[in-house]
């Protein structure tokens, strides 16, 4: 008769924890999707600047251009988003127990690395015999800086062998970072200690400005995960509002179908730019911004937008797109089919199908590994660039 009783307690006091995160969706399908068209966004501009003529010149041609700088923001945004809410979930259900900050390290190891380690050697190999803006001649030190993470404080290798594999350092760091910036956001409050790490990163990145000498130094310098971290932060403070037990008047406002269509034009207004510097500004200090309250508009909107199976698959499979799209990029270079225009479906096709070949061959054994021990959130195995 002692046991009813005990069970009950058992369950109800389950159903307290959970039950301020019943209303919440997570994982969210629309958020997969929009990972799924960044990583496509990325590799378009990549295949333009290689491909058409008129890229970055005109409307249509700067917004090919700057395509590939949204659906980067939007990485690293949302890579933030879904890591910390991931972690106040594993939180809130479990409010006893110490987080396992060592099995969080070892799940984003395997999650981003064996990628990052394939497409360094991929690119290595084709860079001995064939070279694009993108796919370059392998050298010792930029391989050894990729593999150890340090070559995002070299100007010469910054962006060596494969020229996107800095953003996924980048992320590295974010990663090794966040027990960090939960430690500060307990010790001296969410809010507060975010704001601090706005400020500190806006403070690097004008000051590395101002001392450095305009070129690939001040380029890397303004790179590097200092002055990028605030927007992976933002992402975490939409999870903080996103999974906040009472409702945002802020995600009431961005989750209107039209204010959603709006952030998306204000997105590209830099297209109506011909000052470069206008430009920069935009992208630097707006879009993180702009993107940060489109996701949160996406996660509450009850529209049900981009939640379609096959972009959610493109989701899935984003990272591993991102990572070899600059190899099937190579293969264009040296065999076309006639004009860009010809080009540009073959291109797609055989970047996803590259990209579903790495996430089936090289992320799914990772995650296989990652999971042989008892799961801290589920949710984190969905993440990438996020």
């Amino acid at each position: 008769m002692e046991l009813l009783p005990g069970c009950l307690v058992t369950t109800l006091d389950k159903l307290r924890i959970d039950l301020p995160m019943k209303e919440k969706r997570w994982p969210i399908t629309a958020l997969d999707s929009l990972r799924g068209i960044a990583a496509m966004g990325v590799a378009l501009t990549h295949f333009a600047q290689q491909e058409i003529p008129f890229c970055n010149q005109g409307i249509v041609g700067r917004w090919l251009w700057q395509l590939g700088v949204w659906g980067v923001t939007v990485f690293f945004v949302l890579s933030g988003f879904c890591i910390h809410g991931a972690y106040l979930r594993e939180q809130r259900r479990n409010p006893n127990r110490p987080y396992d900050w060592i099995e969080y390290l070892r799940r984003r190891f395997f999650r981003i690395y064996p990628g990052m380690i394939v497409a360094l050697v991929l690119s290595a190999l084709v860079g001995l015999f064939w070279t694009t803006a993108m796919v370059r001649n392998p050298n010792l030190r930029g391989f050894l800086g990729h593999l150890f993470l340090f070559s995002n404080f070299d100007s010469v290798n910054h962006q060596s062998i494969n020229s996107i594999l800095w953003t996924a350092i980048v992320e590295c760091y974010f990663y090794l970072l966040f027990p960090f910036l939960i430690w500060g956001c307990n010790r001296w409050g969410r809010l507060r200690f975010l704001m601090l790490v706005a400020v500190f990163c806006w403070g690097y990145f004008f000051l590395v400005s101002f001392f450095t000498v305009p070129g690939e130094a001040r380029v890397m310098w303004q790179h590097t995960f200092p002055g990028l971290w605030w927007k992976w932060c933002l992402g975490v403070g939409v999870a903080e509002i996103y999974l906040s037990e009472s409702e945002s008047p802020w995600s009431r406002v961005v989750s209107r179908p039209i204010v959603l269509f709006t952030l998306l034009i204000v997105s590209f207004t830099p297209c109506l730019f011909t000052d470069v510097h206008h430009v920069l500004g935009f992208h630097r200090f707006v879009l993180p911004l702009v993107v940060a309250g489109g996701i949160l508009g996406l996660a509450t909107s009850p529209a049900g937008f981009l939640e379609f199976p096959y972009l959610r698959w493109i989701g899935r499979i984003s990272y591993s797109i991102y990572l070899f799209h600059p190899l099937v990029l190579v293969g264009f270079s040296l065999v076309t089919l006639g004009a860009w225009w010809w080009d540009l479906l073959p291109f797609l096709i055989l970047a996803v199908a590259t990209g579903a070949a790495g996430y089936y061959m090289v992320e799914v054994p990772g995650m296989r590994l990652k999971a042989k021990k008892v799961p801290v959130p589920s949710a984190v195995v969905g993440t990438s660039l996020s």
